[in-house]
C-alpha cells in the first residue's frame, strides 16, 4: 500500500510507555519525525523500530533540559518535515483509523483549505468518553506548514496566516488512566506553571488581567458544560466529576502563577 504523503511529528521525552501506540497509529504515513528531549529510557529505540526519523530538540526551546517554549519545538519540527502537509500527535496520544483514512482522502483531492481542525476524544481507562466539558476539543492538527506557524509558549496552537480552515470528522485520541490521573496532574503542574510565570512575568497589569479573565472564563465553562452533561446524559458516558474538578484546579493554578509572576 502506498504511504500517505504527509509528515507526522511527535515530541518525546522518556515516552517508552506510550510511544509505540502513537507510532502504530501513524504507520501508514510516509514521513514520521520524532523530536526527542534527551530520553534515557527506551524511547529512541522504539522510534527506530518504527522507522521514524529522530533528532534532538532544539536547545533554544529549552532551559536546563526543560521545555520553555512548546511553539518553538513544534516550529522546529516543521523545518524537518519532508512534506508541506503536516499532522502532529503527542507521544501519549494516537489517531483513529478513520482519521488516517480521511486525511489520505483529503490529500488525494488537493483541497482548497490550508488547514483542518480535528476533534479530540478522551479515552478513559480504555473507554471512549462521549460527553465532557471540552469534547470534542477541536484543534488544528493537520495543515500546510507553509501557511502558518505555532504561537504561544504553552497550550500552543497552529496559527493559519492565509487560507481557510476545514473540519475533519474522525478523532485523535488522548488517554487518561484513573489510577495515575493525580500523578499526571501534578506532573503537568510542575511542567507548565514555571512557563506561565515566565510568560506573564514581563506583562503589564492589563496583560495579566487578560490571562486571569481567560482562566476564570474557562472555569465557568467547565462548570456549566459538565453540569449540563450530567443532567442530560448521566455519569455513564460522561467525564467523571473528580476529573472535571481537576481541570478547574488546573485553572486556579494558572491564576496563582499569574498573580505571582
Amino acid at each position: 500500500m502506498d504511504k500517505i504523503p504527509v509528515s507526522v511529528f511527535i515530541l518525546t521525552k522518556n515516552s517508552e510507555a506510550t510511544l509505540g501506540r502513537a507510532l502504530l497509529s501513524v504507520k501508514d504515513f510516509d514521513d514520521v519525525i520524532v523530536s526527542d528531549g534527551g530520553s534515557v529510557d527506551g524511547t529512541v529505540e522504539i522510534a527506530r523500530r518504527h522507522n521514524a526519523s529522530i533528532f534532538l530538540q532544539h536547545e533554544a526551546c529549552l532551559k536546563n533540559g526543560s521545555v520553555t517554549d512548546f511553539s518553538c519545538l513544534r516550529n522546529d519540527c516543521l523545518s524537518h518535515a519532508k512534506y508541506d502537509w503536516v499532522l502532529y500527535v503527542d507521544s501519549d496520544e494516537s489517531i483513529s483509523q478513520g482519521l488516517a483514512a480521511e486525511i489520505k482522502d483529503v490529500v488525494s483531492k488537493n483541497p482548497s483549505h490550508t488547514a483542518f481542525q480535528v476533534p479530540g476524544q478522551i479515552i478513559l481507562d480504555g473507554k471512549p468518553i462521549r460527553f465532557s466539558s471540552n469534547y470534542p476539543a477541536y484543534q488544528i492538527r493537520f495543515f500546510r506548514k507553509s501557511k502558518g506557524r505555532f504561537e504561544k509558549p504553552i497550550h500552543e496552537r497552529f496559527r493559519v496566516a492565509s487560507g481557510s480552515i476545514g473540519t475533519l470528522q474522525n478523532p485523535w485520541h488522548y488517554y487518561v488512566a484513573s489510577r495515575s490521573s493525580e500523578e499526571d496532574y501534578r506532573r503537568d503542574l510542575a511542567r507548565d506553571m514555571p512557563i506561565y510565570q515566565s510568560r506573564y512575568g514581563g506583562h503589564s497589569v492589563g496583560g495579566k488581567g487578560r490571562g486571569l479573565f481567560l482562566a476564570l472564563r474557562t472555569i465557568l465553562v467547565i462548570i456549566i458544560k459538565s453540569i449540563r452533561n450530567y443532567m442530560l446524559h448521566g455519569l455513564g458516558d460522561s467525564y467523571p466529576p473528580k476529573l472535571e474538578i481537576r481541570r478547574i484546579r488546573y485553572q486556579f493554578a494558572i491564576i496563582k502563577a499569574i498573580l505571582h509572576a
